[in-house]
């Protein structure tokens, strides 16, 4: 319509009008639950969701569909406040993007900043295009899910949202909610925690607390946590007392090391009184994959190329992390290739247990496993059938406790961990004899 004027009237009769289906940005399909459907095209996104939102709370239909035509950024449509697009509770709906992106365009963080929100109770089934440009300062800035809601994702891809001061950049799970998400893409997520905030923030790319998170053949890329201050967990995925499965999924370059510089549209480095030099940061993750209690499943996941190589560059020291931390949770990990990445520690176990089977973890600018200190009397975890090399030692603290120079790093006199049929290579061990080995060189020592 370009700079077009109208009359009120006239106004109001393009906006919220029915248009032909060439015309259409979107359609709203009503599935009767005699079977019979209903199809009608609308020239703005907003005004067609709005009325298929209505309709779906009716409870007159068994299921309402959504079509979407044509990219749609919030700030661009008239009838658009660049508001969340919401879907209430108890709501059985479909958005098919049909190779389409979803744009909010936000510029700077927002209260409720998140692209779509998914309230309790929903049954919602999104396929085949993009989520981006959220970011929230309250929850998930792509997806947010809430309490016993379902979603099924069927390649969709969620790509540069982020959260400043929250949880889930991309997705965030929540309360007893069920995420599925088949193919598709969690990418290019961050989370931002500045100078003068402190606390515990979770999942660049996607978060669950308290929920039910089912990948199946996902790329988890490119996402980032920007640490400052405050303890970052989960770069790629993070979770809380949850059930989260990733299966023939990729977890590649999470966590990599990006310089950045606080606009003037951020609030969260505005305490800072360093130089503009000390004002530039890096991202800083203190793991890529975190269960804290719960239990993870990976299957056939490939790790590649993840790491923070040097955090908090304007520093001297480095930055302590994981690719794969469990914190009182229940880790089953079979097949699947871990290589290229830089970590402190390929695996961290504290006060958790891992079953881990079949699984190549050479080839990394890593040193291979964390168990130590009052962690040692807890759970068993196994190691099957598992391939290491030797890693790089790595010093980032002049604290003694931190001059982690051996691959295996275990400290207490039992570590409960049990290697069988492994292939250590030239790996090495702090303390041998703090694990038990059976049918299996016990490397070098």
């Amino acid at each position: 319509l370009g700079d077009t004027t109208f009359e009120d009237e006239d106004y109001v009769k393009v906006i919220y009008s029915e248009v032909a289906e060439e015309d259409a940005v979107i359609s709203v399909t009503k599935l009767y639950k005699d079977g019979t459907e209903e199809t009608v095209y609308y020239r703005f996104f907003e005004y067609g969701w709005n009325l298929a939102i209505e309709a779906a709370q009716t409870n007159e239909y068994d299921r309402v569909i959504v079509d979407l035509y044509k990219d749609w950024k919030t700030q661009d449509e008239p009838t658009s406040d660049g508001r969340v697009i919401y879907i209430p509770s108890n709501t059985r709906i479909t958005l098919n993007l049909n190779g389409h992106t979803i744009d909010r365009d936000l510029q700077t963080y927002d209260y409720d900043g998140e692209v779509i929100h998914v309230d309790e109770d929903a049954d919602v089934i999104i396929n085949n295009g993009t989520i981006t440009g959220g970011w929230s300062c309250n929850g998930a800035g792509g997806i947010f899910i809430d309490n016993d809601a379902k979603v099924e994702l069927n390649n969709v891809n969620v790509i540069g949202n982020k959260v400043t001061y929250d949880d889930g950049a991309g997705i965030g799970v929540y309360a007893g909610a069920t995420l599925v998400m088949n193919g598709g893409s969690v990418s290019d997520n961050v989370v931002k925690v500045g100078f003068s905030f402190d606390g515990n923030f979770y999942g660049g790319g996607v978060f669950a607390e308290k929920a039910t998170v089912t990948l199946n053949g996902v790329t988890i890329a490119n996402n980032i946590n920007v640490r400052l201050v405050s303890s970052l967990s989960g770069s790629a995925v993070g979770s809380k007392d949850s059930m989260v499965t990733l299966k023939n999924c990729l977890i590649k370059d999470n966590g990599l090391i990006v310089e950045y510089r606080e606009e003037e549209s951020d609030e969260e480095a505005t305490d800072s009184t360093d130089s503009t030099e000390s004002i530039r940061y890096t991202d800083s993750t203190d793991s890529i994959v975190f269960a804290w209690g719960g239990t993870m499943v990976i299957e056939n996941t490939d790790f590649i190329g993840n790491g923070t190589k040097d955090a908090w560059a304007h520093r001297e020291s480095k930055h302590v992390t994981a690719l794969i931390h469990v914190s009182g949770a229940e880790l089953t990990m079979t097949g699947g290739k871990v290589t290229d990445n830089n970590q402190v520690f390929l695996f961290q176990i504290s006060n958790g247990a891992a079953n881990v089977k079949g699984v190549d973890c050479t080839g990394n600018e890593s040193l291979a496993m964390f168990r130590k200190g009052k962690y040692a009397s807890k759970p068993t975890s196994t190691f099957t059938d598992c391939k290491f090399s030797a890693g790089i030692p790595y010093t980032p603290y002049d604290d003694e406790d931190y001059q982690f120079v051996y691959d295996f790093q275990f400290g207490d006199e039992n570590a409960n961990i049990t290697f069988v049929d492994c292939d250590f290579g030239e790996a090495t061990f702090d303390n041998k004899s703090a694990a038990k080995f059976e049918n299996t060189a016990n490397g070098v020592g």
